[in-house]
């Protein structure tokens, strides 16, 4: 498992490099139309239909994007309120 250590615009794990969008043409060769719709132009997937749909194994959703990471599956949702639960479990 890769731990980073965020901060701001900096990722520890990553040797100090401050992101940098990608330009379009980029973003349109590393992400499949979906991704890129919802990540670039506030899109929506549809329901039940993403690939970690049924996806029950451990481990941490990064960005699409930048890579940095969203939350991890160890935080149970259903549980507790969203917001609290990404309170106690902090990435």
């Amino acid at each position: 498992m890769i731990i980073l250590i965020l901060l701001g615009d900096y990722q520890l794990g990553l040797g100090f490099k401050k992101f940098k969008k990608p330009t379009d043409a980029e973003l349109k060769k590393t992400l499949s139309e979906t991704q890129y719709e919802v990540t670039q132009h506030e899109g929506t997937e549809p329901p039940f239909e993403n690939k970690y749909f049924h996806n029950e194994d451990p481990g941490i959703y990064v960005d699409a994007v930048s890579g940095e990471p969203l939350f991890s599956s160890l935080i149970n949702m259903t549980q507790e309120p969203v917001g609290q639960a990404l309170q106690n479990h902090r990435l």
